[in-house]
């Protein structure tokens, strides 16, 4: 839904209020990684893998002020290419800019509280334009499992998020709920330890996606999601790997936002400004 007119701090409390807590997460827990991804199909008690991922959390300076930049690069169903980049505020995690790079061209989002313009240049060389207002702040749909895994995380804590994806026309509500919090072995050092792993159920437009959770690092194991076209999906993250490439992502514009800012994101090489 798309509003004009009213108060921004008015329409995210009634909403909030209505849907559930306002959640907050806390983006200081978070550190630098790259993991490799695994995509697999659950078909009853066997899976069968459908491609990998990489993919890539850092800090980028922003006029100055450190802001997270997480990139996801893997090929689509017909092989073509897909990258996925996201700017996260440091401390919130608010999105303040998301861009898909794929087979239908480039569509970029920028957010400013309830505000979201949204650009699409094709591969023909056509640029489409739109801008709206929504009823809460939303989150961009890119990057949105980083802020799950930030949330304050206990046993049947609640509440709902305003995202948008595609072209950011549309306001929904990611709704979700910690279901259960467990022990669960993970490697570390060659070794075995067991660290507290959350369990949480989201809902978006009716479909539902399980998350397990990293109590400690506040970071997102796997994922399996439903899908009304097939069988489930089961995304599952290996342990942190050394960054071998960079892979090349728009750097962030405006006034506030000056482009010399940013490090130059490279293939094969480190960022310019050293990324951390």
């Amino acid at each position: 839904m798309v509003v004009a007119g009213c108060s921004a701090a008015g329409m995210e409390l009634e909403n909030y209020a209505f849907y559930g807590s306002n959640p907050t997460p806390d983006g200081r827990r978070l550190t630098p990684f790259t993991v490799v991804e695994r995509v697999q199909r659950i078909e009853g008690t066997d899976t069968v893998d459908v491609r990998e991922a990489e993919f890539q959390m850092d800090t980028v300076r922003v006029d100055g002020e450190r802001v997270w930049l997480g990139s996801r690069h893997f090929q689509d169903a017909g092989g073509a290419s897909v990258l996925d980049s996201v700017w996260l505020e440091r401390w919130t995690l608010r999105t303040i800019k998301s861009v898909r790079r794929d087979r239908d061209g480039v569509t970029t989002l920028t957010f400013n509280r309830r505000e979201v313009r949204s650009v699409r240049i094709t591969p023909d060389g056509k640029r489409q334009t739109w801008k709206g207002l929504h009823a809460a702040e939303t989150y961009s749909m890119v990057g949105i499992d980083l802020v799950i895994g930030a949330l304050p995380l206990r046993e049947g804590a609640a509440g709902a998020l305003p995202v948008v994806s595609g072209r950011g026309q549309e306001m929904q509500w990611l709704r979700y709920r910690v279901v259960d919090r467990r022990p669960e072995a993970r490697t570390v050092a060659g070794g075995f330890l067991f660290k507290p792993i959350y369990v949480v159920e989201v809902t978006l437009a009716g479909v539902m996606t399980r998350y397990w959770i990293d109590g400690e690092a506040k970071n997102v194991i796997r994922h399996q999601l439903a899908r009304a076209d097939g069988p489930p999906l089961l995304v599952s993250r290996g342990a942190p790997v050394p960054r071998v490439r960079v892979f090349p992502v728009e750097p962030l514009g405006g006034a506030a936002m000056r482009r010399q800012s940013l490090p130059v994101l490279r293939q094969g090489g480190p960022t310019a400004n050293g990324g951390r």
